[in-house]
């Protein structure tokens, strides 16, 4: 029992201190956006015009956030599933199946149990940049590397056997074979012309043109507010250091059961 008890406490602290370091990571991310002063796009073209002026062409580079409306660069991108017309979409394939596993008890009772499991089999996003303008300009937003925060979703269906897709992927079909799977959920989100998006990143004079890119930091694209994004940050934060509490008290009590069980 004490080895049971002292292996308990060992992946308790490893828990807790797992915890502690997502909490840590989502009040930096939280910090980042609060401490960035939100610009307007002709703000952004201003300050990028003196640095060059003053500087040289190209060097402009600074962390900044907009609210604006989402828009294409350039020619249309259509949705692969629904085809309709967007700046940004991902599609995901998702392969789901079941195996019957089979167990046995302390008592030496075998049972057998249907288990669902699940596999990605193909995961896609355009990498095509689009645009965001306020009205007082417009400045690029590179998709590739971009954290598309709560996009719409588009398509969320179930493909069963004998189906376009499931036929598609019958070559990736894992465990059980055709007679244990069920079938295949095809997902897609989309970010539409239009649609009002706040975007935080560094923006960099790309030959002339500004665009948002990641840097050194974070690129992120999200239809919520930027309050609501760092609600939810702060939120998470909150919850990871009560696990990380309630982690630690488990493995201290886990340490004098150890303690417990040597003089049992």
């Amino acid at each position: 029992m004490f080895f049971a008890f002292a292996g308990a406490a060992i992946v308790l602290f490893l828990l807790a201190w797992f915890c502690l370091r997502s909490a840590r990571g989502q009040e930096a991310k939280a910090s980042a956006l609060t401490l960035t002063d939100t610009s307007t796009c002709g703000e952004i073209a201003e300050l990028a015009k003196s640095v060059g002026s003053e500087v040289g062409a190209g060097s402009f580079s600074q962390r900044c956030e907009v609210i604006g409306l989402a828009e294409l660069d350039g020619g249309g991108v259509h949705a692969p599933e629904t085809r309709a017309d967007v700046v940004w979409h991902r599609t995901r394939v998702t392969h789901r199946w079941y195996e019957m596993e089979r167990t046995t008890d302390s008592r030496g009772k075998t049972s057998t149990r249907r288990v669902e499991k699940s596999d990605v089999v193909s995961d896609y996003s355009s990498e095509i940049a689009f645009a965001v303008a306020d009205g007082s300009g417009r400045v690029l937003v590179k998709a590739l590397g971009a954290e598309i925060d709560e996009p719409e979703k588009s398509v969320d269906r179930m493909d069963g056997v004998g189906s376009d897709v499931a036929t598609s992927f019958t070559s990736l079909l894992l465990g059980g074979g055709q007679s244990g799977t069920i079938g295949f959920e095809v997902e897609e989100w989309v970010l539409r012309p239009g649609t009002r998006i706040y975007v935080h990143g560094e923006v960099g004079d790309d030959g002339g043109r500004l665009v948002f890119g990641a840097g050194d930091g974070r690129l992120l694209v999200s239809t919520r507010s930027e309050r609501e994004i760092v609600a939810g940050h702060r939120s998470g934060a909150k919850w990871l250091k009560v696990g990380a509490i309630a982690a630690v008290t488990l493995g201290a009590a886990s340490i004098v059961a150890a303690i417990v069980s040597l003089f049992a």
